[in-house]
Protein backbone atom coordinates (compact mmCIF):
# COMPACT_ATOMS: atom_id res chain seq x y z
CA UNK A 1 0.00 0.00 0.00
CA UNK A 2 0.93 3.37 -0.64
CA UNK A 3 0.67 7.07 1.32
CA UNK A 4 -2.54 8.06 2.10
CA UNK A 5 -2.75 11.26 0.45
CA UNK A 6 -4.77 14.19 1.92
CA UNK A 7 -6.02 16.93 -0.63
CA UNK A 8 -7.79 18.90 1.77
CA UNK A 9 -7.37 19.31 5.61
CA UNK A 10 -9.31 21.53 6.76
CA UNK A 11 -8.42 23.76 9.88
CA UNK A 12 -9.08 21.82 13.74
CA UNK A 13 -12.58 22.78 15.08
CA UNK A 14 -13.39 21.62 18.06
CA UNK A 15 -16.98 21.64 17.84
CA UNK A 16 -16.60 19.89 14.22
CA UNK A 17 -15.51 16.79 15.80
CA UNK A 18 -17.42 16.78 19.41
CA UNK A 19 -20.00 15.01 17.85
CA UNK A 20 -20.46 11.34 16.32
CA UNK A 21 -17.80 9.25 15.49
CA UNK A 22 -13.93 10.10 15.32
CA UNK A 23 -11.01 8.65 14.16
CA UNK A 24 -8.02 10.63 15.33
CA UNK A 25 -4.62 10.09 13.88
CA UNK A 26 -2.21 10.89 16.72
CA UNK A 27 1.33 11.96 15.79
CA UNK A 28 0.18 12.19 11.70
CA UNK A 29 3.41 12.92 10.56
CA UNK A 30 5.62 9.63 12.58
CA UNK A 31 5.83 6.26 11.46
CA UNK A 32 3.50 4.67 12.62
CA UNK A 33 1.29 7.40 14.31
CA UNK A 34 -0.96 6.30 16.98
CA UNK A 35 -4.81 5.57 16.58
CA UNK A 36 -7.57 6.94 18.80
CA UNK A 37 -11.58 7.03 18.28
CA UNK A 38 -13.95 9.76 19.93
CA UNK A 39 -17.71 9.50 20.09
CA UNK A 40 -19.72 12.19 20.85
CA UNK A 41 -16.45 13.90 22.57
CA UNK A 42 -15.10 11.18 24.26
CA UNK A 43 -11.85 9.73 23.38
CA UNK A 44 -11.00 5.82 23.68
CA UNK A 45 -7.53 4.34 22.58
CA UNK A 46 -5.71 1.64 23.22
CA UNK A 47 -1.53 1.84 24.54
CA UNK A 48 0.95 -0.31 25.36
CA UNK A 49 0.55 0.76 29.32
CA UNK A 50 -3.31 0.47 29.34
CA UNK A 51 -6.04 2.48 27.44
CA UNK A 52 -7.59 5.92 27.68
CA UNK A 53 -11.55 5.70 27.79
CA UNK A 54 -14.02 8.30 27.99
CA UNK A 55 -11.52 10.98 28.06
CA UNK A 56 -13.27 14.56 27.24
CA UNK A 57 -11.62 15.29 23.70
CA UNK A 58 -10.75 18.70 25.13
CA UNK A 59 -8.25 16.94 27.23
CA UNK A 60 -6.67 15.02 24.58
CA UNK A 61 -6.27 18.84 22.42
CA UNK A 62 -5.04 20.24 25.08
CA UNK A 63 -2.25 17.53 25.71
CA UNK A 64 -1.64 17.87 22.05
CA UNK A 65 -1.47 21.44 21.76
CA UNK A 66 0.89 21.24 24.76
CA UNK A 67 3.49 19.24 23.06
CA UNK A 68 2.86 20.30 19.44
CA UNK A 69 1.75 17.18 18.35
CA UNK A 70 0.51 17.05 15.00
CA UNK A 71 -3.12 14.93 14.76
CA UNK A 72 -5.68 14.75 12.29
CA UNK A 73 -9.31 13.64 13.23
CA UNK A 74 -11.62 11.89 10.31
CA UNK A 75 -15.53 12.36 11.23
CA UNK A 76 -17.04 9.30 9.98
CA UNK A 77 -20.42 9.20 8.59
CA UNK A 78 -21.29 6.51 10.74
CA UNK A 79 -23.49 6.05 13.59
CA UNK A 80 -22.01 3.97 16.79
CA UNK A 81 -23.17 4.18 20.11
CA UNK A 82 -20.82 5.47 23.24
CA UNK A 83 -22.17 2.57 24.83
CA UNK A 84 -20.86 -0.17 21.79
CA UNK A 85 -18.03 1.92 21.53
CA UNK A 86 -16.85 1.07 25.40
CA UNK A 87 -18.47 -2.53 25.01
CA UNK A 88 -15.54 -3.17 21.94
CA UNK A 89 -12.72 -1.29 24.01
CA UNK A 90 -13.89 -3.02 27.31
CA UNK A 91 -12.74 -6.43 25.34
CA UNK A 92 -8.91 -5.31 25.36
CA UNK A 93 -6.49 -4.32 28.10
CA UNK A 94 -3.63 -2.96 26.28
CA UNK A 95 -1.48 -3.12 23.40
CA UNK A 96 0.75 -6.77 22.43
CA UNK A 97 3.81 -6.52 20.04
CA UNK A 98 2.48 -8.97 17.30
CA UNK A 99 -1.01 -9.25 18.56
CA UNK A 100 -2.77 -6.58 19.30
CA UNK A 101 -1.95 -3.05 17.88
CA UNK A 102 -3.92 -0.10 18.96
CA UNK A 103 -6.45 -0.19 15.76
CA UNK A 104 -7.93 -3.66 16.85
CA UNK A 105 -10.44 -1.96 18.99
CA UNK A 106 -10.93 0.44 16.13
CA UNK A 107 -11.29 -2.29 13.41
CA UNK A 108 -13.44 -4.30 15.79
CA UNK A 109 -16.05 -1.31 15.82
CA UNK A 110 -16.00 0.09 12.26
CA UNK A 111 -16.47 -4.19 11.16
CA UNK A 112 -13.11 -3.15 9.12
CA UNK A 113 -12.10 -6.28 10.31
CA UNK A 114 -9.02 -6.99 7.15
CA UNK A 115 -7.21 -3.61 7.80
CA UNK A 116 -3.92 -3.70 9.85
CA UNK A 117 -2.51 -0.51 9.13
CA UNK A 118 -4.71 3.07 9.11
CA UNK A 119 -3.22 3.68 5.78
CA UNK A 120 -5.34 0.18 5.02
CA UNK A 121 -8.40 1.48 7.15
CA UNK A 122 -8.99 5.01 5.41
CA UNK A 123 -8.46 3.92 1.98
CA UNK A 124 -11.21 1.30 2.90
CA UNK A 125 -13.53 4.11 4.49
CA UNK A 126 -12.49 6.71 1.87
CA UNK A 127 -13.75 3.91 -0.95
CA UNK A 128 -17.01 2.98 0.93
CA UNK A 129 -17.72 7.17 1.44
CA UNK A 130 -18.08 6.88 4.79
CA UNK A 131 -15.39 9.74 5.73
CA UNK A 132 -17.24 13.02 6.25
CA UNK A 133 -14.28 15.69 6.92
CA UNK A 134 -11.07 16.05 7.82
CA UNK A 135 -9.43 18.33 10.31
CA UNK A 136 -5.92 19.20 11.64
CA UNK A 137 -3.80 20.27 13.75
CA UNK A 138 -0.02 21.17 14.66
CA UNK A 139 0.61 19.82 11.52
CA UNK A 140 3.86 20.53 9.34
CA UNK A 141 3.43 22.23 6.60
CA UNK A 142 4.89 20.45 3.86
CA UNK A 143 2.30 17.48 4.88
CA UNK A 144 0.59 15.58 2.28
CA UNK A 145 -0.68 12.96 3.86
CA UNK A 146 -0.05 9.81 6.55
CA UNK A 147 2.36 8.09 5.29
CA UNK A 148 2.14 4.14 4.86
CA UNK A 149 4.67 1.90 7.00
CA UNK A 150 4.58 -2.10 7.67
CA UNK A 151 3.62 -4.38 10.79
CA UNK A 152 7.56 -4.62 11.77
CA UNK A 153 7.47 -0.42 12.07
CA UNK A 154 4.55 -1.04 14.72
CA UNK A 155 5.71 -3.80 16.18
CA UNK A 156 9.22 -2.09 17.09
CA UNK A 157 7.08 1.03 18.54
CA UNK A 158 5.02 -1.51 20.69
CA UNK A 159 7.96 -3.29 21.90
CA UNK A 160 10.09 0.16 22.68
CA UNK A 161 6.90 1.56 24.35
CA UNK A 162 6.06 -1.39 26.87
CA UNK A 163 9.58 -1.59 28.04
CA UNK A 164 10.18 -0.45 31.51
CA UNK A 165 11.96 2.78 31.29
Amino acid sequence: MCDFKLESVKKFELQKVSKGIVIWVLHADKKPPHIGLSVDGCFFSLKSRGKDVDVPIESVVSLMNIKKTAFICFCLKDCISKKDVSNSFNFFHNTIPYKITCLEPIKKILNEHNSNKIVELLFCLDQKKRIEGVYGLNLPEDFNGIKDYNLDDINKRLIFLSQDL
